[in-house]
């Protein structure tokens, strides 16, 4: 989508996807993370998978330099679904 539509910027990517938020940005090419300044996404996995999910979550993020922030209080967390917050150095 980013090379369909030539976005050369995003300042704020959401993602809701419903348990696909590790395919989703491993389909983000690398010279395409540069583009991206912030994310906010509600993280789905599995109750039993949170802390294992958002760490993957996480260091996918952070190896493409971003800083994260987890939210595990926000209003869904207790059913697998917190908060993640992401912005460019």
């Amino acid at each position: 989508m980013i090379k369909e539509n030539a976005i050369d910027r995003i300042d704020l990517l959401k993602l809701d996807a419903e348990n696909y938020d590790i395919p989703i940005l491993a389909g983000i090419e690398d010279k395409d993370w540069e583009k991206i300044q912030q994310i906010c996404m509600e993280v789905h996995c599995s109750i039993n998978a949170v802390d294992e999910h958002l760490e993957k979550v996480k260091e996918i993020l952070e190896s493409k330099g971003l800083v994260v922030k987890l939210d595990k209080e926000s209003e869904y967390a207790w059913i697998g679904s917190p908060m993640l917050y992401a912005r460019r150095k």
